[in-house]
């Protein structure tokens, strides 16, 4: 029996195997990136929260800071208004 090459066939579509072959190997190239995208996103919303908390509690912290200073400066006018009229009498 006489052996004849394998020769590339034509597909319904009229691609030959090969580009089949190249399509589903770049498929796999698109898929591996997709999902090296799909991780590099979630960890940018994972940063982008922890990054919220921490605004959030700068925040709280700048506003607890703005309360004691405000508290301070009331007490020290008043002490400031107190020596005024003591000197004014």
């Amino acid at each position: 029996m006489e052996q004849r090459p394998i020769q590339e066939s034509n597909t319904p579509s009229g691609d030959s195997i090969t580009n089949h072959q190249q399509v589903i190997g770049y498929m796999g190239v698109l898929i591996n990136q997709n999902n090296a995208l799909r991780q590099q996103n979630s960890n940018l919303f994972e940063e982008l929260d922890r990054l919220r908390l921490e605004i959030v509690q700068q925040q709280t912290n700048y506003d607890k800071l703005l309360q004691k200073t405000l508290c301070n400066l009331a007490t020290t006018n008043d002490k400031l208004k107190n020596q005024l009229n003591d000197c004014q009498q």
